[in-house]
């Protein structure tokens, strides 16, 4: 099962899923949320209040459009390219994460944006 969710920045509309499950509902829980972004190559991520250590399904290596939560900092995450820690073209986080969800837009518009900015997501009925 899947729940749509919403991601806006400035003037743009991108949509996701989320999967349902426990885990995920404690997400889901939280939104509508609104925070400002940083970016980690083609990553952004911004802290969320969910302070869950997930040890199983966890990710070195993710796929473009992937939205993750990234344990060490508590964070959202969605990927669409390399990260400073990539390999050639792979797409690889800081440290593993647990996917979480995907990106049904296409995450390469969030490369104009800028650290800072706010970000705002919310659930889609």
């Amino acid at each position: 099962m899947l729940q749509k969710i919403q991601i806006n920045l400035s003037n743009i509309t991108l949509y996701g899923y989320l999967e349902i499950n426990d885990f995920t509902k404690k997400i889901i829980s939280k939104f509508p949320l609104e925070s400002d972004i940083q970016f980690w190559g083609d990553e952004i991520y911004f802290p969320i209040s969910i302070y869950e250590n997930p040890s199983e399904n966890l990710r070195e290596v993710v796929n473009k459009g992937d939205i993750a939560y990234w344990p060490p900092g508590n964070a959202f995450c969605i990927f669409w390219g390399p990260t400073p820690m990539s390999k050639k073209e792979e797409i690889r986080p800081a440290s593993p994460v647990k996917v979480i969800g995907y990106m049904d837009s296409d995450p390469t518009s969030l490369s104009q944006f800028s650290n800072g900015e706010k970000i705002n997501i919310k659930v889609v009925n």
